[in-house]
């Protein structure tokens, strides 16, 4: 299973291919098989995040348990290493979001198979929020990010 995550911004976020090897966080044009998205986003730029992975999979994530909760669960097999990997993701995303010279930027999380789905969760957060050590996008989250 994949993940992917969506950004929707008033104006296109700088481009930047994945390459091996390359940065933690890019940001390419929507696919037009990814053109669902556009039910979900109220802003007219909406492009597609990846990681140092190829895709979204490099974000910290959490998934939903039968009973609707978010448990977060912190994998013993995770070290201080992966766990730092997590914070300099986050924090190469807010870098490249901070760009958007917007009040407010949308973002979408979704594992592959539930594309076109509602959103399971919907939040306001910050910056910040995105940053603290545990922070973990929702499946099927869907985020106003309050930049200033």
């Amino acid at each position: 299973m994949c993940f992917s995550l969506f950004a929707g911004t008033s104006r296109p976020l700088p481009r930047s291919e994945w390459i091996l090897d390359g940065p933690l966080v890019n940001v390419r044009a929507l696919h037009e098989s990814d053109a669902w998205t556009r039910t979900f986003f109220t802003k007219p730029e909406i492009q597609y995040i990846g990681s140092d992975t190829g895709c979204s999979c490099g974000f910290p994530t959490v998934m939903q348990d039968g009973c609707g909760n978010w448990p977060y669960y912190m994998d013993p097999v995770k070290d201080a290493e992966d766990i730092e990997k997590d914070r300099n993701i986050c924090k190469g995303l807010c870098e490249i979001l901070a760009l958007a010279d917007e009040d407010r930027i949308e973002l979408y999380g979704v594992w592959a198979g539930n594309e076109g789905k509602e959103p399971l969760n919907r939040e306001v957060i910050t910056l910040d929020d995105i940053r603290r050590e545990y922070f973990r996008f929702k499946e099927g989250g869907f985020y106003r990010v309050k930049l200033h």
